[in-house]
């Protein structure tokens, strides 16, 4: 995208994520958003919700938890979706992983 010229900014970002999450492209999804934060752009909870939601999608919870995590340190309130991203049963494991 940078290499085209094209400066992308969160809503860029945001979209492009949640689609390649969409299809299963969670690898390169999380390239984008490795490089988003490289450029100083802070991930919000539609980025975090779509990146667990794509990585629950293709059953790698311990990476959707992961970012979860990440999204609670800093502290970016959860919404609907990133609960329902997760599942009740993953979430009751991710919050007390978190609170040990």
């Amino acid at each position: 995208m940078l290499s085209d010229g094209i400066k992308p900014n969160i809503y860029t970002y945001t979209c492009l994520i949640s689609d390649l999450c969409h299809y299963k492209r969670t690898p390169e999804a999380l390239k984008l958003f490795e490089e988003m934060i490289q450029l100083g752009f802070a991930p919000d909870v539609f980025i975090y919700t779509a990146l667990i939601a794509g990585f629950t999608n293709i059953n790698k919870w311990e990476k959707a938890c992961e970012l979860f995590q990440a999204m609670l340190k800093q502290i970016i309130k959860p919404v609907g979706g990133t609960y329902s991203s997760l599942g009740v049963k993953k979430l009751v494991w991710v919050t007390t992983e978190r609170a040990s």
